[in-house]
């Protein structure tokens, strides 16, 4: 997502937050719906019925449209951002996200892609197959943190690697299968 990069920290939290890092740059990319399902489990208990109602509405109103929220950090360690950087910010922003994610187009295939692909492969063992698709399905559900707590960091990565030795990758690993457009939010954050 960041372009350029040579060192880049990816951090996934299930259903959440990616995250992706340089020294320069910081990328997220929140679900509405879960971040906001996140930050009010605990306060809705004290809301009055019609309070807790709207905030339940806003919730479900995101998980519905699958709104996201995309957000670009700059994060310069050597100087402080000047007043150019900030004037520019919005280009910036734009420029990075365009690079990132292709022209702006993400093709997601989802797990049904991969049961599509991983069932297609005459070369794989009905094992292989199997586990292959169990990975899939327990990272969508857990994503990376949960995985690596729920299991040995040997055996994470191992079953990781065959994964992407399969050819398949692991950003089809999530239950939306479609085409994202961001072409239209890249020309209005740039017009801005």
């Amino acid at each position: 997502m960041v372009p350029g990069a040579r060192k880049v920290v990816r951090q996934v939290f299930p259903g959440e937050t990616g995250r992706v890092t340089t020294t320069q740059l910081t990328f997220r990319g929140y679900d509405k719906a879960k971040e906001l399902e996140n930050k009010t489990s605990r306060v809705l208990k004290a809301l009055e019925a019609v309070e807790r109602d709207a905030v339940m509405a806003k919730m479900e109103d995101y998980r519905t449209r699958g709104t996201v929220r995309l957000e670009l950090a700059q994060t310069p360690k050597k100087s402080g951002l000047s007043g150019e950087d900030v004037k520019h910010s919005n280009i910036k922003w734009a420029d990075v996200l365009e690079a990132g994610f292709r022209g702006g187009v993400v093709t997601i295939g989802g797990l049904d892609y991969i049961r599509r692909e991983v069932d297609g492969r005459a070369d794989l063992s009905p094992q292989t197959r199997n586990a292959l698709i169990a990975f899939a399905v327990r990272y969508a559900e857990l994503g990376e943190d949960g995985m690596l707590s729920a299991m040995s960091r040997a055996t994470f990565f191992r079953h990781k690697k065959k994964f992407l030795d399969a050819g398949l990758r692991l950003d089809d690993v999530c239950t939306y299968s479609g085409e994202m457009d961001l072409r239209p939010v890249i020309r209005n954050v740039r017009a801005g």
